[in-house]
């Protein structure tokens, strides 16, 4: 109940986010912004988007989502239909 008083006591707010929501989060992070999220940080991810969103944080507002984990454990989360193996010539000199 810590963080239920918390947020009672911030007046603030708390969601929850599917599978979904978390895996998109997830990639849009890969794709933007060139990190491997695990999905704890995905969830965050795709919190924060909904609350900006709803307007719940503003436009003006600074955001900072602290991902701890990697993302390395799992890929198997973020594998689709455009998911492949890069052959070694693929990969960049640097």
């Amino acid at each position: 109940f810590i963080v239920l008083r918390a947020l009672r006591e911030s007046e603030g707010t708390a969601l929850a986010v599917s599978d979904d929501e978390i895996a998109e989060a997830m990639r849009l992070a890969g794709e933007d912004e060139g990190l491997l999220l695990c999905p704890e940080g995905g969830c965050a991810l795709a919190v924060t988007r909904e609350l900006r969103r709803s307007g719940w944080i503003a436009e003006s507002d600074e955001v900072v989502i602290f991902n701890t984990g990697t993302g390395l454990k799992y890929a198997e989360f973020l594998q689709g239909d455009e998911a492949r193996h890069l052959d070694a010539n693929e990969l960049p000199d640097e």
